[in-house]
């Protein structure tokens, strides 16, 4: 049996495969002289390399080498009848929400997405296949920072004028249907970085009175993917990533939309240098108990100042706040339960017997529409993000 010469995919490819020994040996001596070769080559030779191949050319010296290094060990191991393990989904979802804002968040603030756009890739035809993008009216706080304005350059006409998140979400999901990405294509979403979905996307939801839905628990954060292809140890943000390539950003940044295209573009090139792209992040729904209560009291609290205790907004929001902050029963209790308590215990256990039911049809889909590298995958992680830490992270991205 040829000994395993290195923790690398390939020659743990290489080494189950049913080669011969020698045959084996072989490869690994051809691919070491010709991985050689390359580390010795100038940046002219190593570009002139590149495009002969029909690869990108942007990036430092060392993503190059690392790039061709991948092209030819993946032309060898096909000569060989050897497949990459790394496996592509057929489609990703690119999305990078806008939302409300200020210079300075305080910890319980309700973040509302102000701008929901989407970027659909196909590994197959490499490249943007369509997009999504809508504006959306915030309700706790509808009227923008001036801070926020300038950020993202939206407007309060554009979001007085536009729908509330939940027909947003509707059409969102509408469009996914459309492309089939619900049931008959399987689908990976893509975020940069893990506050899309896990404070974004999940505190909207909260304080919509929306049910969270099943295709967003579980996302590729190519920050992470990208920061461990290329043995990235800093903090790399999507600015970053992009010289990383030697690529230029294209449109206007925190425009959600032109955000989630750049973010496509740097998903592109990870694709044609056979890099994983995964699942690697998770949210689970039950770990976020105690934010949903500080979320909502906030918002509560803000709406019944703005609107002198009256509305219906408000009285959604109390009834969500009561829900969330409702005691359980003592079990130790020996009297009879009220028919209220008993009610509200009951509805609980219904909440999460379908969460539970929920998480168990992503999974069956996940087995049922193929098998990847993203179903089963040792780096994913559940997010459990607080405001604190989240903001700490996401002020770096107005700088």
């Amino acid at each position: 049996m040829m000994e395993t010469l290195g923790s690398s995919a390939w020659y743990q490819d290489l080494a189950v495969s049913d080669l011969p020994d020698d045959e084996k040996r072989e490869v690994v001596k051809s691919l070491t002289v010709l991985f050689g070769k390359v580390h010795q080559m100038s940046r002219g030779e190593l570009v002139a390399n590149l495009k002969e191949n029909n690869l990108h050319t942007g990036g430092s010296r060392d993503v190059l080498v690392k790039r061709l290094k991948n092209h030819y060990r993946v032309q060898k191991l096909a000569s060989v009848n050897i497949m990459p393990t790394v496996k592509l989904a057929p489609y990703y979802l690119v999305v990078d929400f806008e939302a409300t804002c200020n210079t300075v968040n305080a910890p319980d603030y309700p973040h509302e997405i102000i701008e929901f756009p989407a970027v659909l890739v196909s590994s197959k035809d490499r490249a943007i296949i369509d997009t999504f993008q809508s504006y959306v009216r915030p309700e706790i706080n509808p009227i923008l920072s001036d801070f926020c304005v300038q950020l993202t350059g939206i407007t309060q006409a554009t979001v007085d004028a536009s729908d509330t998140f939940e027909i947003v979400l509707r059409k969102f999901e509408e469009w996914m249907s459309h492309h089939g990405l619900h049931s008959s294509h399987k689908c990976i979403l893509v975020t940069d970085g893990p506050w899309d979905m896990a404070q974004f996307f999940h505190g909207q939801c909260k304080v919509a009175g929306v049910q969270y839905p099943t295709w967003a628990k579980r996302w590729l954060n190519i920050r992470k993917a990208f920061r461990n292809y290329y043995k990235k140890k800093m903090h790399c943000n999507l600015k970053g990533m992009l010289e990383t390539l030697g690529m230029e950003f294209e449109g206007r940044p925190h425009c959600g939309l032109d955000d989630a295209k750049n973010i496509a573009r740097i998903l592109l090139v990870l694709m044609d240098e056979h890099a994983p792209l995964h699942i690697n992040e998770r949210l689970t729904l039950k770990d976020y108990r105690n934010r949903e209560k500080v979320l909502l009291s906030s918002a509560t609290a803000i709406v019944q100042k703005r609107t002198n205790g009256m509305g219906d907004l408000l009285e959604r929001l109390q009834k969500a706040s009561l829900a969330c902050t409702a005691p359980k029963p003592s079990s130790d209790c020996s009297g009879e339960r009220s028919s209220s308590s008993q009610k509200g215990t009951d509805i609980r256990e219904k909440e999460q017997v379908v969460e539970a039911e929920q998480e168990k049809r992503v999974s069956e889909d996940l087995t049922q529409e193929g098998s990847s590298d993203s179903d089963h995958n040792e780096d994913e992680v559940p997010i459990l993000w607080n405001n604190n830490k989240f903001s700490a992270l996401r002020k770096q991205e107005y700088v």
